[in-house]
């Protein structure tokens, strides 16, 4: 049986807008050439994150779907160590050019600064 740290559930996800706009007024951010990482410490007891991949980033479905499974799963092994904060990730044009395993090398470097900007 899978542990809680190693799931990705629908709680762990922002699915209303409120939920996004809390996290984009709230919020610390940090980027790059790929991403925007928007963080916002939250109420509940976990970690939660939203993804915003638009097709300015790649008209192709796929592939824009290809980025938000490589986040999500990048979110899921990581996510014991973010404690209450919620995150929205915008996945900005040039992404679509860089090879998917290079997600997480560009994406970690993100989450830890957004961390340690969001701690209490």
């Amino acid at each position: 049986m899978a542990t809680r740290a190693a799931t990705f559930t629908k709680a762990q996800r922002l699915l209303k807008p409120a939920e996004f706009k809390h996290v984009f007024d709230q919020r610390q951010s940090q980027h790059n050439t790929y991403f925007g990482v928007y963080a916002a410490r939250n109420t509940v007891d976990h970690a939660r994150v939203g993804l915003v991949v638009s097709k300015k980033v790649s008209k192709k479905a796929v592939v824009r779907n290809i980025i938000k499974r490589q986040v999500r799963e990048t979110f899921r092994q990581q996510q014991a160590s973010f404690g209450s904060v919620d995150f929205v990730i915008v996945a900005k044009a040039p992404l679509a050019e860089l090879a998917a395993g290079m997600i997480p090398v560009n994406l970690q470097p993100l989450w830890s600064k957004a961390i340690k900007r969001c701690k209490p």
